[in-house]
């Protein structure tokens, strides 16, 4: 099969895209557990939670980046990856306990857009691109 050259185009701009998405999902991980280290009873840092919500300000336009090269179909699923990651993260950044209702609730998140990936439309119907 050959790859032509705006076949080419088109895929690498999905991968832009999809790129450019887990960039935005990294930044909004980092940012809100840079703010919530930041507002401990304990310690408070008003500095470093300025520094978290700076930093939350560069998800929005890294996602509309994102949505201008891939379909959102492909990238809004990305945005599960965060819940994923705050459920992995907590216990080792901020000492919390994740709870089955925690685990249950995120795995539900994931599966329903995982169906919604599965049973979601995947292109046209005479084999171009999805509109």
């Amino acid at each position: 099969v050959a790859l032509t050259v705006d076949k080419l185009v088109s895929c690498m701009a999905v991968l832009v895209g999809l790129a450019l998405s887990l960039l935005s999902c990294t930044i909004g991980f980092v940012a809100l557990n840079i703010q919530r280290h930041a507002q401990r009873k304990d310690r408070p840092r008003p500095l470093l939670n300025i520094a978290g919500v700076v930093l939350n300000l560069f998800v929005g336009p890294t996602d509309l980046v994102a949505y201008s090269f891939a379909p959102q179909s492909l990238l809004a699923p990305v945005g599960t990856l965060s819940l994923v990651l705050n459920l992995i993260a907590a216990p080792q950044l901020h000492g919390d306990r994740v709870t089955a209702k925690d685990t249950r609730a995120t795995g539900l998140i994931v599966f329903g857009t995982a169906i919604c990936l599965i049973s979601g439309a995947h292109g046209s119907e005479d084999g171009g691109e999805p509109a």
